[in-house]
C-alpha cells in the first residue's frame, strides 16, 4: 500500500491553479490524475501565481486551497469550487493549514499570519508589521506588489505546545515567536516550507536544502545528489522519504534565484525528487508536465 500526495502549484504564465495526484509506492511516483481549476476573481489576481497553500478534508474530499489573494473550497467529487473566502487584506497568500479547527494562511504580501473561522469567516490576524510602520506603507490592491517586504513570512506551523513556528525568507531563519527562540541557525539561503512531525521542526531553503532541529547542519543537501538545483518549495515527510518539489527556473526567476543562493542556474525544469531517507539517496527524480513553466508549492498528504 503507498502513500498517496497532493502537489499545489500552477504556471508562470497564466492565472490557473492545478492540484496534482500522486501515489508513492517502494520509492517510485506514480501520477494519478490532475485537477485544473480557475481562479474565481480573475481580475482581481497576478498572473502565474497559481495554487499555495493546500489543505485536504477528508470528511468531505475536498480541498481548500490559496490563490494569491482568495481561499476556495474545491470538491473533488463534483470538481467545483463550492465556497470563495475573500478579504481586502490577502495579497499573495502562501501557506495554508488546519489549526483548532481554523484555517491559518501566511499571508505574505500583507506580511501577516491570519487565522480564519470556516463557520464565520471571521479573520484574526497577526501583524509583523505593527500599527507605526503599518501607517507608512503604501495603499494597496489585493494584486498589486508590496515589495519590498521587510520580512517575506514564508511558511508557518504550531508545535505541541501550540507555539507558532515561523519561516521568515528575507532573514533567512526559523523562529518561534511564542517563546522568542531561533530554531537552528541562520540559513544561508532563504527559508521556505516548515513542517512539524512528531515535535521535531523540518524546514527547506530554496537552494536545496533540508534541515532539522535536532540538527545544526542541514539533513540533506540536493546538490550532493543532483546535477542542477531549481527553487525548492515544497516538503513532504515520511519515515522513509523526503519528497521535495522543485519549481522551474527561467529567465523571469533566475536573476533572483542566484542572487539568494550565489548559483549561475539559467534554467531547470520542474521537478518532485522522493528521497530515500533509510538508504540516503535519491529514488527518483519526476519531471513534470509543462517542466519549463511549472510552479509548484504544496506537497501534502491525502
Amino acid at each position: 500500500m503507498g502513500q498517496r500526495v497532493a502537489v499545489s502549484g500552477g504556471s508562470f504564465d497564466n492565472l490557473d491553479g492545478h492540484i496534482s495526484i500522486f501515489e508513492v509506492v517502494d520509492g517510485v511516483l506514480k501520477f494519478e490524475e490532475e485537477y485544473c481549476i480557475e481562479h474565481p476573481l480573475a481580475h482581481e489576481s497576478q498572473c502565474g501565481k497559481g495554487i499555495t497553500g493546500l489543505v485536504y478534508d477528508r470528511i468531505c474530499n475536498s480541498f481548500w486551497a490559496c490563490f494569491s489573494n482568495c481561499i476556495v473550497k474545491y470538491e473533488l467529487n463534483s470538481k467545483e469550487i463550492v465556497e470563495v473566502i475573500f478579504d481586502n487584506r490577502f495579497n499573495d497568500l502562501h501557506d495554508l493549514f488546519m489549526h483548532g479547527g481554523n484555517l491559518v494562511t501566511v499571508n505574505t504580501g500583507n506580511e501577516s499570519i491570519d487565522t480564519i473561522n470556516v463557520q464565520t469567516k471571521e479573520i484574526t490576524r497577526i501583524d509583523f508589521l505593527g500599527s507605526d510602520l503599518r501607517k507608512r506603507t503604501p495603499d494597496v490592491t489585493n494584486y498589486s506588489s508590496t515589495k519590498p517586504h521587510l520580512h517575506h513570512i514564508s511558511s508557518a506551523r504550531y508545535n505541541q505546545s501550540n507555539e507558532l513556528i515561523v519561516g521568515f525568507f528575507k532573514q533567512q531563519r526559523v523562529i518561534n515567536i511564542d517563546n522568542w527562540s531561533q530554531i537552528g541557525i541562520r540559513m544561508d539561503s532563504p527559508v521556505h516550507d516548515i513542517q512539524i512531525i512528531d515535535g521535531e521542526v523540518f524546514w527547506t531553503t530554496v537552494s536545496g536544502k533540508v534541515y532539522s532541529s535536532k540538527s545544526h547542519k542541514p539533513i540533506l543537501d540536493l546538490k550532493k545528489h543532483c546535477n542542477s538545483i531549481g527553487w525548492t518549495r515544497g516538503l513532504f515527510i515520511s519515515p522513509d522519504y523526503f519528497l521535495i518539489g522543485l519549481t522551474s527556473i527561467r529567465e523571469t526567476n533566475s536573476n533572483f534565484f542566484n542572487i539568494l543562493t550565489g548559483e549561475n542556474v539559467v534554467s531547470n525544469s520542474a521537478k518532485i525528487i522522493v528521497y530515500n531517507r533509510i538508504k540516503e539517496q535519491i529514488s527518483m527524480e519526476l519531471v513534470l508536465n509543462r517542466p519549463k513553466s511549472t510552479k509548484i508549492y504544496s506537497i501534502i498528504s491525502i
